[in-house]
């Protein structure tokens, strides 16, 4: 079997860099709860080290894994609080470069700790594209049959329409059953292709009327359904 990593090594920090626009999920560069958590408590260099790919055309080593300890090492080693950090353990990636794009945005941030759900969407979306389709390899990246579900329900969604905005940023308080309309929503994007992204965000405004306008009515999932099907399916819809 194809070795995939290299033996812990140090390398200096200089030669590392990041490029998360490529390898990475997040809306941001790095978690900043994880990255204040580390500079609290002081980098351990004796966990499980940040994951790099040596990236030829540049010359430097790109951060796969570890974002947020990599960031924190860099306010640790600036401060002066870990002078050490200089040279940072780190595991490197053997593969190529669509494998490492695949790594760092697929596998490794199943490993750790939870991307955003946008993140955990682009993750499924991709995983899926690479041929991980079945329930055993997705169950290996996504763990439990109930989050497959969930993900694979949103997926149908636009990842910048008011459902997934709000989703990502938490917002349940404000929409009472916010995911389980945008399930059903997304549900029934599947279903009927001819339901356009404009159309979506007129169903959350119909739906969440107190903030947005239109009715107040909060439907069953049977009624919902039905009230969307009677027009998308009727033969006169325009999708327009």
């Amino acid at each position: 079997m194809k070795t995939r990593f290299s033996e812990v090594k140090y390398l200096d920090r200089n030669d590392i860099i990041i490029r998360p626009q490529i390898f990475q999920n997040r809306n941001g560069d790095f978690s900043q709860a994880s990255v204040e958590k580390i500079v609290r408590e002081g980098f351990d260099v004796s966990q499980e080290p940040i994951v790099v790919w040596f990236d030829a055309e540049v010359g430097k080593y790109v951060v796969l894994s570890g974002h947020s300890r990599f960031e924190a090492s860099r306010q640790l080693f600036e401060s002066g609080a870990q002078p050490e950090l200089a040279q940072m353990p780190v595991r490197e990636f053997l593969g190529d470069f669509d494998e490492a794009v695949y790594f760092a945005n697929v596998e490794s941030n199943r490993q750790g700790e939870a991307e955003t759900l946008l993140g955990d969407l682009r993750a499924f979306e991709r995983a899926k594209a690479e041929n991980c389709k079945s329930k055993e390899c997705l169950q290996g990246l996504f763990k439990s049959s109930a989050r497959i579900k969930k993900l694979q329900d949103l997926s149908h969604l636009n990842l910048k329409g008011r459902f997934l905005e709000e989703l990502d940023k938490d917002s349940t308080g404000i929409y009472p059953n916010l995911e389980l309309y945008a399930r059903w929503t997304g549900n029934l994007r599947e279903i009927y292709p001819q339901i356009t992204d404009s159309h979506e965000n007129e169903i959350f405004s119909w739906l969440y009327a107190g903030k947005d306008g239109g009715t107040n009515f909060l439907p069953t999932k049977e009624d919902f359904m039905r009230l969307i099907e009677n027009r998308v399916g009727n033969f006169g819809f325009n999708p327009d």
